[in-house]
């Protein structure tokens, strides 16, 4: 299963404690994580303006995550214009998950597939695993 990692997950598996972290750290054994050039620096700037202590762990993160940058247009999903890079970036990579904390702006699409990728939430991915 291939899974695209959003710069607000990012930011949070970066907190060596933190649920993301423990659960994705676990997920890995099933998955193939993937992310952007575009998301992962969002989330190294994020981190280095408000966390800093955690840029050593997202260092070691992304050793293992995939970097995808071909964007494939996603057509005529309602998103900003900030975010449709996220979208295109997991339909280009052929991701199976889009996993996406933004719930302000990915949330009306949490459960729907947009070219083959179904958007989720962390708690939704975890339900996906739990059922396979």
């Amino acid at each position: 299963m291939k899974v695209f990692l959003d710069a607000n997950i990012l930011f949070s598996l970066s907190n060596a404690s933190s649920v993301t972290h423990v659960y994705l750290r676990e997920a890995a054994e099933h998955c193939t994580f993937v992310t952007s050039s575009y998301a992962s620096a969002e989330a190294r700037r994020n981190l280095q303006a408000k966390r800093p202590e955690w840029v050593a762990t997202f260092d070691q993160w992304m050793q293992n995550t995939a970097l995808a940058d071909t964007l494939q247009p996603a057509g005529a999903v309602d998103l900003p214009e900030k975010d449709r890079p996220i979208m295109e970036a997991s339909i280009g990579a052929r991701c199976d998950y889009l996993l996406t904390g933004d719930k302000a702006h990915f949330g009306h699409l949490y459960g729907k597939s947009v070219q083959g990728v179904t958007v989720v939430s962390l708690k939704q991915f975890a339900e996906v695993l739990d059922a396979s």
